[in-house]
């Protein structure tokens, strides 16, 4: 999980803090929608990018339309052929919500489908589609992920081959100079 926090930090506008306090109030509802943790940093990152909003608000935010994505009719507790409103505005466009098991699809499979329509949909339609997934209040970041969707697919690209991020880094520090001058003043 480090690695892949600290490289997000190096490839966005965030930092490991930030990074890790909008993870840490997102991870359980990300994980519960089917978001890898390099899928969920990739989001949050290319979100605090667009947003510059604060750290935790984003990740309150994710988490809110992760929750409105996987929500189950509450008068039935069961999977049925209309399980939201979600549901209802993303396959208004075509996108496919469930898979062939009836089961609801990741929140990135079904983001990153949408985002290749987004540009051809029109103003009311993407209006529609923000609110319904996001929100009134959080409709902003949905535009702003699906908007730069693309940024999120390069991200979680490069966060894949993360592994070994936190020791090299590490490692670039020992050779620095300001190492060498903490060296220096501890001997």
């Amino acid at each position: 999980v480090a690695d892949v926090i600290l490289k997000a930090s190096m490839l966005s506008a965030s930092n490991v803090e930030g990074l890790g306090e909008a993870f840490s109030k997102t991870a359980s509802g990300a994980k519960a929608a089917g978001l890898s943790i390099e899928e969920t940093s990739a989001i949050l990152a290319v979100m605090k990018d667009v947003t510059q909003e604060g750290d935790s608000q984003l990740g309150t935010s994710l988490k809110s339309m992760l929750a409105r994505f996987n929500k189950i009719n509450e008068e039935t507790g069961n999977l049925n052929e209309d399980l939201n409103e979600v549901q209802t505005a993303i396959e208004s466009v075509g996108v496919r919500f469930t898979d062939a098991d009836g089961q609801i699809r990741s929140f990135y499979d079904i983001t990153e489908d949408l985002s290749e329509l987004w540009p051809t949909l029109d103003k009311n339609t993407k209006a529609y589609i923000a609110t319904q997934a996001a929100g009134v209040r959080q409709q902003n970041r949905f535009f702003a992920l699906m908007g730069d969707f693309n940024r999120v697919q390069a991200i979680n690209n490069d966060l894949t081959y993360a592994a070994g991020t936190l020791q090299q880094s590490y490692a670039t520090y020992l050779n620095s100079s300001e190492a060498a001058s903490k060296r220096l003043q501890a001997s």
